[in-house]
């Protein structure tokens, strides 16, 4: 099990896996399936980090946190409300936010957890969910939550690009069953779920 993030440096883009806290190692061939390390390393403070995946889609779930939905007052609804956010809506950690300033008043923040699936699936049931995760990031669904009610577009006020940062990386060693999730802004805690 490792740790997997992309990053760039002056010789290009790569998939890596973390040593320790500091070092990176790039590695070749595919992160989910059939990969070789290399004895290269990079040191995480002269890289750039980039969003840890290329994702095909980004799925979203609404109301999927119990505080969430009692924040809005709502129940946890029976069925998934699901949406998708564009690819351009990726950013990595510690990039900044772009403020749709033209099109929003209120843009808003929640940190979630992210699950890398890692290998196609379609028609599964419940009890082989976990055979396609590969793990687990940090995330921030950020929202134009003014354009939000109106519409009911979820995609519209979710999808403004750099709205979805994640990582820095993917965690591969936990079953993600009991992860505190939160969420910090200027050193202030805003926002813990479990």
């Amino acid at each position: 099990m490792a740790r997997f993030l992309r990053f760039q440096c002056p010789d290009g883009i790569f998939y890596g896996t973390m040593e320790g806290e500091e070092l990176i190692h790039p590695i070749s061939g595919d992160m989910f399936s059939d990969y070789t390390v290399s004895d290269k390393t990079y040191e995480l403070k002269d890289v750039k980090l980039l969003p840890p995946c290329e994702p095909s889609k980004l799925l979203a779930i609404g109301f999927n946190y119990m505080d969430h939905a009692i924040e809005f007052k709502r129940e946890i609804p029976k069925a998934p409300n699901i949406f998708i956010k564009p690819n351009s809506s990726l950013a990595a950690q510690g990039d900044h936010v772009i403020y749709p300033k033209f099109h929003t008043h209120q843009v808003e923040y929640e940190s979630e957890l992210v699950i890398i699936i890692g290998k196609e699936a379609r028609n599964g049931d419940e009890a082989e969910a976990m055979d396609y995760v590969f793990g687990f990031t940090i995330g921030n669904d950020v929202t134009a939550r003014d354009m939000q009610s109106p519409t009911n577009q979820w995609g519209l006020c979710k999808g403004f690009d750099t709205f979805a940062p994640i990582g820095p990386w993917i965690e591969t060693d936990t079953d993600g069953s009991d992860l505190d999730i939160s969420s910090y802004v200027n050193g202030q805690l805003k926002q813990h779920s479990n």
